[in-house]
């Protein structure tokens, strides 16, 4: 069985934890960014097209995407979702059992934080001991979540 993660939260996650914030665009121009494809799949599954050429800001738009998750959720929360993946649950019931709304309400509400305020996300939360501790679980929640039975659509 396969299972669908969007790239936000792949990529999020990834960028989150190696604290790859200054290789990253800033929420402002993500804002900008967001505008000129508010159509396209730009979260989920981005065409191959806009992959190839606006990597750099499909990474950011990702980062930003998780740091916002992490700013609602905590770490906690992120580990209630995979703990939940890891049980078995899509990622989309994962998504909605920790966060109490859909990924598209989430994606929404993200876009609104950007167009009010994007000034508001940032990742001074997870500096040192934490930032520690969160690369920690997540790598001890991944190899359990990559080793179970489970295939995972990456």
């Amino acid at each position: 069985v396969k299972q669908y993660i969007p790239i936000w939260f792949r990529e999020g996650m990834a960028s989150v934890t190696a604290t790859q914030e200054y290789r990253r665009a800033r929420p402002k121009r993500i804002r900008n960014f967001l505008r000129k494809y508010k159509d396209s799949k730009v979260m989920h599954l981005p065409d191959h097209h806009l992959l190839r050429t606006k990597q750099w800001m499909i990474y950011s738009v990702s980062h930003w995407m998780f740091v916002y998750l992490l700013q609602k959720v905590k770490v906690r929360g992120i580990q209630q979702l995979m703990a939940a993946m890891k049980r078995g649950a899509t990622f989309e019931k994962a998504f909605r059992q920790t966060t109490k709304q859909s990924t598209k309400q989430f994606e929404r509400a993200f876009r609104e934080q950007l167009e009010r305020a994007p000034q508001t996300l940032h990742s001074s939360f997870l500096k040192g001991k934490q930032q520690r501790k969160f690369s920690v679980r997540r790598d001890c929640i991944l190899s359990q979540i990559f080793c179970s039975s489970k295939a995972f659509y990456l």
